[in-house]
């Protein structure tokens, strides 16, 4: 639907920006510690896409909280209310209409539009703001975890030491492809799951 492919679009702005955050933490990471860049970006895409998937939920919901506490209801809904659905817009009897049918106004449907690109536009935002969240607290984690975490990411790449270019498609391309895929599951389910605990469907 529409509205699934906002949420997609959502989900691989926050995946392009975690990614590059990525590759920020890893190489910080083998900066103050034994282990190598590769090692250190398996580890964070591990556990960025399972234990940081709730830590989003968790955030998300807190920011939807403390913009109703801060008295911006209106924005609150913005963020927590449903994708945009950029392919229908409202007709003068309130039911579905393609934005090019001429029986709604001009004005009515550029309203429409445009309150539809301020939610989109909303909700990237906090997307990328819980994204970015995730990624701080799960450095963290990280940190802390690291004398148990670098071992287990050492024996896992083990057997591609020998050939560094399979290591390098193992960690950059396949652990990527599949556990992102993961992610962007549990992250849909993050998202409607958030809609329907703070918000009115």
């Amino acid at each position: 639907s529409p509205q699934k492919l906002a949420d997609g679009s959502k989900n691989m702005a926050g995946a392009a920006l975690l990614h590059c955050l990525n590759l920020i933490g890893a190489r910080l990471l083998a900066e103050s510690g034994p282990g190598d860049q590769c090692a250190n970006y398996w580890s964070e895409i591990m556990i960025d896409t399972t234990v940081g998937v709730g830590v989003e939920w968790l955030l998300l919901w807190a920011l939807i909280k403390a913009l109703e506490e801060a008295g911006r209801p209106r924005l609150a809904d913005l963020v927590g209310g449903p994708a945009p659905d950029f392919w229908a817009a409202p007709s003068d009897n309130g039911g579905p209409l393609l934005p090019s049918t001429p029986s709604a106004s001009l004005e009515k449907r550029r309203a429409a539009w445009n309150a539809k690109v301020r939610r989109y536009a909303a909700q990237l935002a906090a997307w990328l703001v819980v994204v970015t969240g995730m990624k701080t607290v799960m450095m963290g984690v990280l940190v802390a975890g690291r004398p148990l975490i670098e071992p287990v990411a050492a024996w896992v790449l083990a057997p591609f030491l020998a050939n560094p270019d399979l290591k390098l498609v193992m960690v950059m391309i396949l652990t990527p492809v599949f556990m992102n895929a993961v992610q962007f599951w549990l992250a849909d389910g993050v998202m409607v799951r958030v809609r329907t605990t703070n918000r009115p469907a």
